[in-house]
């Protein structure tokens, strides 16, 4: 097959972890419309406070840094807009954007998309590409679920095999979502040690973890009840609406997505009376002014509370929450009705559960 052909081109290029800092320069050419400003972080760095900025003029930017290479980083706008990953393993590499408004059809509000449209200068982001377009058209084969799982094993198996320093293959396998437990804990096998404390080696362990969390994420389960401050800092139990069908909403103030779907959960949450549905929102932030600020502005009556501990809060990681928007919907007995359900789903298990 092609792909496979395409791909043990990859194989034999060495992706081996370097140990050296280096002055790194990342300049960039942005085509579309965009704002003033972009932001870099890169590995586990994922606040606002660890992004670093460059202006954007007549469409360039340019960043400058010290790190070890090969490194992923992600771009990103604002708050309002998507996030862009690539690696780097050159000193000095050119990226190529593409961006436009997108305009939300219900809330008519307006997002930044932007995506790498090419790079210069780094061999890893190249090859990171061309397997996973080899990856993708494994999911085109007439095959079955268990053959397309092997064939991807087999794949990362032989890069691994030969790559058991690289930071790529890690990337690959703590991203793929076919394998089994059993076959990501022998791949996992197969990397030196050294690699498994990279921010790739905290990823895969965090979804060597959601597999192994799946089982709390089971509809009819009784819900997992946690402690958490209020806007006053006092402790409040998630338990306080026992009796009620309760809406756990997930969300934070520099999350456009979610922002974006408030004002549908207010029609939702004035909808009901009282003493039949209620929510609790439960926010990532870690800047309370903001976080008071988005609940003023956005006009939510319910019930908030906060985790600043993001998705490694006790919550979010029992029930594998990865970021936001996120929902879980509970019944008048304290069971799971669903997770991350549309406004529509969740008034359609709340009307039913209310009968």
């Amino acid at each position: 097959m092609n792909f496979i052909i395409a791909f043990l081109m990859v194989l034999f290029t060495n992706f081996s972890l370097y140990s050296q800092t280096t002055d790194i320069s990342i300049s960039g050419k942005i085509n579309g419309t965009y704002p003033d400003k972009i932001f870099l972080f890169f590995d586990g760095n994922i606040n606002a406070k660890d992004s670093l900025s460059s202006v954007i003029a007549n469409g360039h930017f340019q960043f400058n840094l010290k790190t070890k290479l090969p490194i992923l980083c992600r771009l990103h706008f604002s708050e309002n807009t998507n996030i862009v990953e690539f690696y780097i393993d050159n000193p000095t590499t050119l990226i190529y954007l593409n961006s436009k408004i997108e305009t939300n059809s219900e809330n008519k509000t307006k997002r930044t998309y932007f995506e790498l449209d090419s790079i210069k200068g780094s061999v890893i982001e190249v090859n990171r590409q061309l397997f996973e377009k080899s990856l993708a058209k494994v999911e085109t084969l007439n095959i079955s679920t268990i053959e397309k799982r092997n064939l991807h094993y087999n794949l990362l198996d032989s890069f691994i095999t030969k790559n058991p320093k690289s930071k790529l293959a890690l990337y690959f396998l703590a991203t793929n979502k076919i394998l089994s437990l059993n076959q990501i804990n022998l791949l996992k096998s197969n990397f030196d040690t050294s690699l498994l404390s990279s921010y790739e080696g905290q990823k895969l362990n965090r979804s060597i973890i959601s597999l192994l969390r799946l089982k709390n994420r089971l509809i009819g389960e009784q819900f997992h009840h946690v402690s958490l401050p209020d806007k006053f800092g006092k402790k409040i139990e998630t338990s306080i609406y026992a009796g009620k069908i309760v809406l756990i909403n997930f969300w934070a103030s520099w999350c456009a997505p979610c922002r974006e779907k408030h004002p549908e959960v207010v029609k939702l949450f004035n909808s009901y009376k009282r003493s039949q549905f209620d929510i609790i929102g439960i926010s990532f932030d870690d800047d309370l002014k903001s976080w008071r600020a988005a609940v003023v502005k956005d006009k939510i009556k319910w019930l908030q509370l906060i985790d600043t501990k993001y998705t490694y809060g006790t919550l979010s990681s029992y029930y594998d929450i990865k970021g936001v928007p996120s929902n879980i919907l509970i019944n008048r007995d304290g069971k799971i009705l669903g997770f991350d359900l549309t406004n529509q789903e969740i008034k359609k298990f709340t009307d039913d559960n209310l009968k």
